[in-house]
């Protein structure tokens, strides 16, 4: 408002000055706005102010319509501008300007701007002269104000790799099935809209899924295994990542066939199958499970009898491909007795040896209460392990009480050079009658054939110490190769009560499934996923370590990887976080303490801005307070609330009509931003007792000599 008062005083002043003759117009357009094209885009550029973007339209002489030529003093020219478009963008200073003769260096129109943090708004600025009372043609601006920061967005990752095949393989009628995984490593919802290119045999699940940020999904596609056959197809995972929008995968699925009917059983012939019982106690019993693992229909048949304290008895005897049966065992008898016997019976399985089935059974009825140790394999064994080199190779021991008291079983002595043997199931206490198994592991990193022996220790008479002698063939074979990015520390900014992540990328470089499982130290600090997670070859995985907390300050924890990475095992991540305290900063344009003058005529409410921000990361409530009579402010009162980044325009206004001399008041702006309130504000408003241009023209008209100048200008429309 300043600006302008300026503007029409020094135009009055030159009014006055004019000559005693007529003024000739001058051909062409006077000014010359840069950039001096229609058409051509103004882009603001980046102001000290944040949020907040500036640039400008200069005004000069156009080089082409160089003034009015020769001595002949140039009209007097105004230039107007307009802006239109998105309200974001504004006039920083008042458009519309007077001068006389050439210029060169002419005055500016700032533009400003208040940005968004994801879109580039836009707006049109429309610049005309008029001249001599005659208006030119106008010139129009594009202005740009770009943006401060980009969208969230989702961010898709695929394991196993994208182009791989998922194979898989099953013996009809079984299905066959395999799986991979679709994470988000970005910062917002990954959505697998469909999954296409699948067909008969094959199917998928979930067919779609919402991804949120740090997490994944696992789909497994499945191979129908009714019809034995090769099947070969290819899927393609289709996502809203702008960037990366489908995953596609080959499938590859065998299903084999078993030619007509196939016996098996469990146990396998010929046992033994034995049973252990005390006089008048029920049956003790055994199972043996016949299973039809072939495409045909098996049939049992001539089932023999068994003679007492033996029993038996079947379920089925005629079973289709994949059907099982079960074959019953029972063990019963009043007094002290012992019998062993041979269970026959016939099956169709054209294969030699499987027509007739022979299980060796017995029965040991004893009086009184002792623990009976057997195991399979018998001891010393050996038990047979094959594995390659750094990956652990199991079998196991199944070990019965076959006596009539509890069995208590412990691990003894191992031995063992070159290689590792680990027992897993000890100690046992095992009810008369009662199996458990002892799973025995081997591993090695080097390739050979390794001999050791463990021992066991057990609580039966006879046998209160068995060994077994243990065979481990470890073949030069595959193994996992841990790898990792960003190398530790790892750095997290969050705010108070805001979860802040940082994320490792852990890769297998080996030629082995990688097993890894992340173990944070404590809050505030966890990470994604918290699960043993499968990697493998040639695959990666992202891990999201979070940091949270309701308490500002600076954290430091760790992030332990274990792995069955023979070589690194354990891999720590020390982790440090800050957490920032959550708070509102006031700003404004002008700053605060600033002091407005006004001058107002009794007709007239003149008016200023001052625009607040938000420069912090919470709410910022604010109210006003101070004005009154001919002074007030829009808003008023209060409380408002501000967001974080947001900006809010107030307009103080003066009004002539109520002022009775001279009012000057304090504009108290009172908010939340404890180290700058309230934020004060000068208001000076005068009554304006100065003659406009008209009044001093029409005073002219009363001056012989200047009568003909004074009468032009008026009639030219300047007033």
């Amino acid at each position: 408002m300043k600006r302008t008062i300026f503007a029409v005083a020094c135009a009055s002043l030159a009014l006055v000055a004019l000559p005693q003759r007529a003024l000739a117009a001058a051909p062409g357009l006077l000014y010359d706005p840069t950039p001096n094209q229609p058409g051509v885009e103004l882009v603001l550029g980046a102001s000290v102010t944040p949020g907040i973007a500036e640039g400008s339209i200069d005004i000069s002489e156009d080089p082409a319509n160089p003034g009015d030529g020769g001595d002949t003093p140039a009209s007097l020219t105004t230039v107007f501008c307009t802006l239109g478009g998105d309200s974001n963008i504004e006039f920083a200073s008042i458009p519309s300007f007077s001068f006389q003769g050439n210029v060169t260096g002419g005055p500016s129109i700032d533009i400003s701007c208040t940005q968004d943090a994801t879109l580039i708004t836009t707006a049109t600025a429309s610049c005309f002269e008029k001249r001599g009372g005659i208006s030119q043609p106008q010139k129009d601006f594009d202005i740009q104000c770009p943006a401060t920061g980009t969208a969230a967005a989702p961010e898709l990752d695929a394991s196993p790799a994208p182009g791989s095949t998922l194979q898989m393989s099953a013996t009809s009628p079984s299905n066959a099935s395999q799986g991979f995984t679709i994470s988000n490593s970005g910062s917002s919802n990954l959505s697998v809209t469909s999954i296409t290119g699948l067909a008969s045999p094959f199917s998928v699940s979930p067919p779609n899924a919402t991804i949120t940020p740090g997490n994944g999904q696992l789909f497994t596609v499945t191979c129908n295994g009714a019809t034995p056959g090769v099947f070969i197809d290819s899927l393609t995972v289709n996502t809203n990542d702008a960037d990366e929008s489908t995953v596609a995968y080959n499938v590859d699925c065998t299903i084999n066939s078993v030619a007509g009917q196939e016996f098996d059983a469990t146990p396998p012939p010929p046992g033994p199958i034995e049973l252990a019982n005390t006089p008048g106690s029920p049956a003790t019993t055994s199972t043996i499970t016949v299973t039809n693992i072939g495409s045909g229909t098996l049939n049992i048949s001539n089932l023999s009898a068994l003679a007492a304290p033996l029993t038996r008895s079947i379920g089925n005897t005629t079973l289709t491909a994949g059907a099982s049966t079960d074959i019953t065992i029972g063990c019963a008898s009043a007094g002290a007795t012992s019998s062993s016997q041979v269970l026959t019976f016939n099956t169709d399985d054209p294969d030699d040896g499987e027509g007739t089935i022979n299980f060796n059974v017995s029965c040991n009825v004893t009086a009184g209460t002792s623990p009976e140790f057997t195991a399979t394999p018998n001891p010393p064994g050996p038990v047979a392990i094959s594995t390659a080199t750094g990956v652990q190779g199991t079998s196991q021991v199944s070990i019965q009480n076959v006596g009539t008291a509890n069995l208590t079983v412990a691990q003894g002595t191992i031995s063992a050079t070159g290689f590792t043997i680990q027992l897993t199931g000890l100690p046992l206490n095992l009810a008369p009658g009662a199996i458990a198994n002892v799973q025995v592991a081997c591993q090695s990193g080097v390739a050979n054939n390794y001999t050791g022996s463990f021992g066991l220790t057990t609580n039966d008479a006879n046998e209160g110490s068995v060994g077994f002698t243990v065979n481990c063939n470890v073949a030069a074979g595959a193994a996992p190769e841990f790898d990792s990015t960003p190398p530790s520390p790892l750095a997290i900014t969050t705010n108070q009560g805001v979860v802040g992540t940082a994320n490792v990328n852990v890769r297998n470089l080996g030629t082995a499934s990688l097993g890894v499982i992340a173990n944070p130290s404590g809050a505030p600090f966890t990470v994604l996923p918290a699960s043993l997670t499968t990697i493998a070859p040639g695959a990666n995985q992202n891990f999201s370590v979070r940091c949270q907390s309701g308490t500002p300050g600076d954290y430091t924890g760790t992030i332990t990887f274990v792995t069955n990475d023979s070589n690194e095992g354990s891999v720590p991540y020390t982790v440090n976080c800050r957490v920032n305290l959550v708070a509102p900063e006031f700003d404004s344009t002008p700053r605060a303490f600033s002091v407005f003058s006004f001058y107002a005529k009794s007709t007239e409410i003149v008016s200023v801005s001052i625009r607040i921000f938000n420069l912090g990361n919470a709410t910022l409530t604010y109210t006003l307070s101070g004005l009154s009579g001919p002074i007030s402010s829009s808003p008023s009162g209060g409380p408002f609330n501000l967001a974080p980044g947001a900006n809010q325009n107030i307009v103080v206004s003066c009004n002539g009509a109520l002022l009775a001399g001279n009012a000057a008041q304090i504009l108290d702006i009172v908010h939340n931003d404890t180290g700058e309130s309230p934020a004060r504000y000068g208001i000076d408003c005068r009554q304006d007792i100065r003659l406009d241009a008209g009044t001093v023209l029409r005073a002219l008209l009363n001056t012989p000599m200047l009568t003909d100048d004074a009468t032009l200008l008026l009639e030219n429309g300047f007033e």
